[in-house]
């Protein structure tokens, strides 16, 4: 993905968009329930989950909402590249400020780094 993102030209401002979470048809929403795709309350924290081969993988634990969104968004972009369905929409250079973030920290994101609006 790296090697991609270094080829693109440098002119492009937008390479992910985001995408907008589905509305529930269910009743009144869960306190559990988030805004954003695959992030969830649980306890005092925020959850970040991903599918993964039809199975639904835990990311980790985050303090605020918008981290856990940020760190399925990055796991998202890692599993299905350019078609990602994230909460967020990046930049070439974000996506490559996330992948040297992940890199340098043992192989672990840190998702308090970038602010979204």
């Amino acid at each position: 993905m790296r090697e991609v993102l270094c080829r693109l030209d440098d002119n492009i401002s937008l390479v992910i968009s985001k995408q907008e979470k589905a509305v529930s048809k269910a009743g009144p929403a869960s306190r559990k329930r988030s805004s954003f795709i695959g992030v969830s309350k649980n306890g005092h924290n925020w959850q970040a989950l991903i599918s993964v081969n039809k199975r639904k993988t835990y990311i980790g634990s985050y303090r605020s909402e918008r981290d856990a969104a940020v760190a399925f968004d990055f796991y998202c972009i890692l599993l299905h590249s350019f078609c990602a369905k994230t909460n967020f929409s990046y930049s070439k250079a974000e996506i490559l400020d996330m992948i040297a973030n992940y890199m340098s920290n043992d192989d672990e994101f840190k998702p308090e780094l970038f602010a979204h609006n």
